[in-house]
């Protein structure tokens, strides 16, 4: 369709994934010419939303919130602010909660890419499995959850769902309304799609998705009432060893004993009351009071990432400010980019919460500009936020 050589005064651009290029095209694209649009940062997110919504006069907190369920997709920011525009603040709490909520362009874009992949069963097949893991997973182990011809198929027609996905070695579908979307779409094969999760988990104990999602996926499937016998004491030890986060473990044992509950088995009901009492008082007691201990030697034996589940839970800080402020800098020093830059967030939330409650103090904005130094100097340099910073200490 297009000719070899343009004329000068005409240039084409092409807006699609690579794997939805035609080979013979993409091959004469040379990679100086290629754009990568990766997801928004969450501070974009954040401008958009406070920018369109300004007349709602949000607060930090709602506005934080919203931009984390975006996930820096922006056909999903743009649903959001337009939704927001004409219902108004009366709805926000409400709203927020209730996200994914499909309706227009956004439930017509995700029809139209269902319908792409339902003309494939092993398509139908990797995108539902996909969109029913709690999180990424290596393509290796995808495969073995695949049924057999599924599995056989994955070379040649991964390639076809890739752009739904985000990460490399990892993968995980590209934002969490689509997978509800799926799960909606796919709502009668639910427990078949689970049991052939159950399958690999079953068959990979030690592996890390395994032990950390077994329990909720047990409880979705045919034989739910495994579930129950497979929460144990051991199983809790061995996934804090493994630094699984502590509200996983909670939560799913919480999944646990209600199937017990539901299912009348009064003796597992009890033994599991006692384990979640257990597991509440090590969380909330013992690994709170020294938090900050382990999560130093983490950073200092180089896991940041398993460091950072005893600093934050949930976006929310476990240690005081000048403990945050400490990490801050030592993940920065040690090159945990990713990892500072979430603590960073935490931290900004924080203060902006207090500030918009009005319990402004000289100490809070002392570590609100060291916080932010920190960050600009790791990342890209915001010379209007740090002055806009020294001014409010100034004023």
């Amino acid at each position: 369709l297009l000719p070899q050589t343009l004329p000068e005064n005409i240039i084409i651009v092409l807006s699609a994934k690579p794997e939805l290029i035609p080979a013979e095209i993409l091959q004469t694209i040379s990679c100086e010419y290629k754009i990568s649009v990766p997801p928004l940062p969450i501070e974009t997110c954040r401008s958009l939303i406070s920018k369109h919504l300004n007349s709602l006069n949000l607060p930090y907190e709602k506005i934080n919130s919203l931009a984390e369920k975006t996930s820096g997709q922006p056909l999903y920011i743009n649903y959001v602010v337009k939704f927001l525009a004409d219902k108004g603040l009366e709805f926000i709490d409400e709203y927020i909660n209730a996200l994914p909520v499909f309706s227009g362009e956004i439930e017509s874009y995700y029809e139209k890419i269902w319908n792409e992949v339902c003309t494939n069963e092993s398509e139908i097949w990797i995108v539902s499995i996909v969109c029913r893991l709690r999180n990424e997973i290596d393509k290796s182990s995808l495969i073995k959850m695949l049924p057999e011809q599924a599995a056989y198929a994955f070379p040649a027609v991964f390639d076809k769902v890739r752009h739904l996905m985000k990460g490399t070695d990892r993968i995980a579908i590209f934002h969490f309304s689509f997978a509800e979307f799926v799960i909606a779409k796919t709502v009668c094969q639910s427990v078949a799609i689970h049991d052939l999760i159950n399958e690999f988990c079953c068959s990979n104990t030690d592996h890390e998705y395994s032990l950390r999602n077994i329990i909720y996926h047990l409880s979705r499937g045919s034989n739910d009432t495994l579930c129950v016998s497979t929460c144990t004491q051991e199983w809790a030890d061995k996934c804090s060893l493994n630094f699984i986060e502590p509200d996983v473990i909670v939560s799913d044992i919480k999944i646990a004993l209600a199937k017990a509950m539901e299912k009348g088995m009064l003796e597992d009901t009890v033994r599991l009351l006692l384990l979640l009492q257990r597991i509440v008082f090590r969380n909330n007691n013992l690994l709170a009071e020294f938090a900050s201990e382990i999560a130093k030697v983490l950073i200092m034996i180089g896991s940041p990432d398993k460091a950072l589940k005893f600093i934050l839970r949930e976006s929310m800080l476990l240690v005081s400010p000048t403990d945050a402020l400490y990490f801050l800098h030592e993940l920065y020093h040690s090159g945990a980019i990713n990892e500072a830059n979430m603590l960073y967030e935490a931290i900004k939330t924080r203060v902006y919460h207090v500030f918009e409650k009005e319990e402004i103090t000289i100490d809070l904005l002392r570590l609100h500009v060291q916080t932010a130094v920190l960050y600009d100097v790791y990342n890209e340099f915001n010379a209007r936020y740090i002055a806009w910073l020294y001014h409010t200490i100034d004023g």
